[in-house]
């Protein structure tokens, strides 16, 4: 058996490809790789090594011809290079054609901030999670819009012709929900609507870019790599992308029953971008009480593992509540002043002021201390 590195031999994982249109070049790497060379100087020695022997005297007589490759007749075909050479360029073009709606969106949910109109909303009683969740539900109404008009266009144009249309709009619809939770992730970091609706589609932009500067077109390979870059969501649907392209090149176009191939199938990323969406909400909400705020006080950015976020605690750095003590009669002061304490009488034309008194040993305000004030009078003159 001869061995080799797979990197420049055809794989032998299918016996077949079925995105290769015509004749497929891959038998060529057995010439360029040196192995038919190396194959034929083994024969050759095994050859030389049994004629030498008595139990094979024929065999000096032999010669090994050279190696050739015979192809297999293919059937007529009709190939479309626009798969082949921009195919891969389509997840781009359709996460850039979001950036627009995410920046309004954004823009919109920082203002809201700015104009404390969250503030006066909670005053009413309002709580936060339901206004997240109204915010949320408005802004995916409008983008599932968008993603069934991409679904029409995409469909109706011939681009993706013979994909199963729901599952295209399966990936277009999750990958706004996932954009939507990441626009309310964005949107609580800023306290400027202007400045975030402008860093907002940047930071979109830059999360597709992975795709594209790290990994390679090839479907059946760098699984798990591709599954990491998969927690930024716009990655993720370019992956998916990749594949409905390569479908539609082949002439078969992707369906629910193919979600489950290769090395990134198609159904993992449906359930990698619904677990983006869940992440995006969750760092959401925890940024929304740690980072500082005109109004309010923040939490300590270890919050979620205090018991008294769940109700399970009296407070933070409290003890337990209780109740304030109620003094009886019996006990209060028993040092109380001693003489008679008659109550002056104000001479007319007199003004008044105040005597002041303590008794007892203690501290002011404390039970061995008792403290009082009297009007004394003083005459005009």
């Amino acid at each position: 058996t001869i061995r080799m590195n797979y990197t420049p031999l055809p794989s032998t994982k299918r016996t077949a490809d079925p995105f290769v249109l015509g004749v497929s070049d891959q038998y060529r790497k057995y010439y360029y790789s040196g192995f038919l060379t190396l194959q034929h100087m083994l024969e050759a020695d095994l050859q030389a090594q049994c004629g030498a022997q008595a139990y094979y005297p024929r065999a000096a007589a032999l010669s090994i011809p050279p190696s050739t490759s015979v192809l297999f007749p293919v059937p007529e075909i009709r190939s479309n290079e626009f798969y082949s050479r921009v195919g891969a360029l389509l997840g781009l073009v359709l996460v850039m054609g979001t950036l627009y709606p995410v920046s309004r969106l954004i823009k919109a949910l920082v203002e809201e901030k700015e104009s404390k109109s969250l503030e006066t909303m909670k005053i009413m009683g309002v709580h936060g999670s339901s206004l997240t969740l109204a915010a949320f539900l408005s802004a995916l109404a409008q983008f599932l819009v968008i993603a069934t008009g991409m679904t029409l266009i995409l469909t109706s144009s011939g681009v993706i012709g013979r994909s199963s249309v729901s599952l295209i709009w399966c990936l277009l619809a999750f990958t706004c929900v996932s954009l939507v939770c990441m626009g309310i992730l964005i949107a609580s970091i800023f306290d400027r609507a202007k400045l975030a609706g402008i860093v907002g589609p940047v930071a979109v932009f830059v999360t597709v870019i992975p795709r594209y500067a790290i990994f390679t077109a090839d479907i059946d390979e760098q699984g798990t790599e591709k599954g990491f870059v998969s927690l930024l969501s716009p990655s993720a649907f370019a992956f998916a992308m990749d594949q409905v392209m390569q479908y539609e090149g082949a002439n078969r176009g992707l369906t629910w029953a193919d979600i489950g191939e290769h090395a990134l199938p198609v159904s993992r990323i449906l359930a990698l971008l619904l677990f983006d969406s869940v992440v995006y909400m969750a760092l959401a909400a925890y940024l929304a009480q740690v980072l500082p705020r005109e109004y309010g006080a923040r939490k300590p950015w270890y919050f979620p593992f205090l018991p008294s976020t769940y109700g399970l605690g009296r407070g933070r750095g409290r003890g337990p509540r209780q109740r304030p003590r109620r003094h009886s009669r019996s006990a209060r002061p028993a040092t109380r002043p001693s003489g008679p304490r008659s109550r002056p009488t104000r001479p007319r034309g007199s003004r008044t002021s105040a005597s002041c008194w303590r008794t007892g040993a203690g501290p002011p305000g404390s039970r061995a201390s008792t403290t009082g004030c009297s009007p004394t009078s003083r005459g005009s003159g």
